[in-house]
């Protein structure tokens, strides 16, 4: 599937909504269930971190999808009628990674 990588215009506010610790609950990889991954909002893009990595910038393509510039890799983020985030799926070239936000 072809991702449109033009990032779009978010208010900071509706960023920050995502900004938080969300607990990992599938294995992939080296990266398995229980590992916890940071979002922090920087104004106009997120990043996202999973233990002791370097964080990478994640931009917006709508109000809840985000991906990185340069590979394939996505992250949706799950909001339930309030408009609080529940938690956000991990796509790294169609394997889904489940996460629940802990704080």
């Amino acid at each position: 599937m072809i991702i449109d990588r033009t990032p779009i215009t978010l208010d900071s506010s509706l960023l920050e909504r995502y900004a938080g610790v969300y607990e990992i609950e599938s294995d992939y990889g080296r990266i398995g269930a229980g590992y916890l991954m940071e979002i922090k909002n920087w104004g106009n893009y997120l990043s996202a971190s999973i233990g002791e990595d370097e964080a990478t910038a994640i931009y917006p393509g709508s109000e809840t999808r985000f991906f990185h510039k340069e590979a394939d890799f996505q992250i949706i983020f799950l909001v339930d009628n309030e408009g609080h985030t529940a938690g956000c799926i991990i796509d790294m070239g169609g394997k889904k990674i489940h996460c629940l936000k802990v704080k």
